[in-house]
């Protein structure tokens, strides 16, 4: 309740009547204003500071990246996407397949700044390469990551054809550079996603024995790899060092694979198999049923 002393004062008029006065409450000193507006500027002037740098000046190598090539016969048109990742794992990516590996940063005297990527195939090497990297643009006008490839790990224009005019064609999308006599091609890659490349399935033709997860697990190794089977007749074959996605027909006794490789190439395999209970016999090779298509042995070596 609010009290006559501090609420309203009381004063005489002509007449000598009272008349009550009620008073407003002075309003309290704001002490700490003036920091929080320090503050505030601060937080937001970092928050501007960052977006600044994200956008014009980031270095960072991370996510995926592609670049477009034509294959060495100088008969497809290929994308290839490589993912950093923040826990050093790097993949290799075109058409239904994508190989993981490792990756490391070395300063080089002689070619600057280098990252050097290293990716097996089912435990066996299949990329070692090292690259100069270098950024150009940014978030506006689009960036891009330099790649001069030291390791002659893509394909190059002067050896993809005979046919010049596919050399022309590869030159248009690759910048080259000499050091000590040797050229060495520098690939723009720009930001992009993986997408895997099927071929859509009509009318699929499945065994619904086979339908499900499968583990393979080789003896005497920790090597193993999981292939699924979906009803509308999709597989994926995953293990630690490789993603495979493709598109599968069976009746029974037999099925075919089909994926899409790395060079663009269309590949089919036909495969015999028996289902006995939980146990899949694929071209002699034994699986075992599974709930889990992650279940291979996950580290990448």
């Amino acid at each position: 309740m609010m009290s006559d002393e501090e609420n309203f004062n009381g004063s005489e008029t002509a007449a000598g009547k009272t008349e009550t006065v009620f008073m407003a409450k002075p309003a309290k000193v704001k002490r700490y204003r003036a920091p929080l507006i320090i503050a505030a500027c601060i937080f937001f002037a970092s928050v501007l500071f960052f977006v600044c740098w994200k956008c014009f000046f980031d270095t960072s190598i991370l996510g995926t990246w592609g670049v477009e090539m034509i294959s060495a016969d100088g008969n497809n048109k290929l994308e290839y996407t490589l993912t950093f990742n923040n826990d050093k794992t790097v993949s290799l990516h075109s058409g239904g397949v994508s190989y993981t590996g490792r990756y490391y940063f070395v300063d080089n005297e002689d070619k600057g700044s280098v990252v050097s990527i290293y990716i097996n195939n089912s435990g066996v090497p299949f990329v070692a390469a090292d690259f100069g990297y270098d950024f150009e643009g940014n978030i506006f006008t689009g960036r891009s990551l330099k790649l001069t490839d030291y390791s002659g790990m893509f394909f190059t224009p002067d050896t993809a054809s005979s046919d010049q005019e596919q050399v022309k064609e590869k030159q248009k999308i690759t910048a080259s550079t000499e050091k000590d006599g040797v050229i060495y091609y520098i690939w723009d890659f720009r930001p992009s996603q993986e997408i895997f490349k099927t071929e859509a399935v009509k009318d699929a033709k499945t065994d619904k024995a086979l339908l499900g997860s499968w583990i393979f697990r080789e003896e005497d190794s920790d090597y193993s790899y999981t292939i699924t089977f979906e009803e509308d007749g999709s597989f994926e074959q995953l293990s630690y060092d490789s993603d495979l996605r493709g598109t599968y027909s069976a009746n029974g006794e037999s099925c075919t694979l089909c994926l899409y490789d790395l060079s663009g190439e269309k590949n089919e395999s036909s495969l015999s198999y028996e289902i006995n209970g939980s146990k899949l016999t694929l071209n002699s090779v034994e699986f075992t049923k599974t709930d889990n298509k992650f279940a291979y042995q996950s580290d990448v070596q």
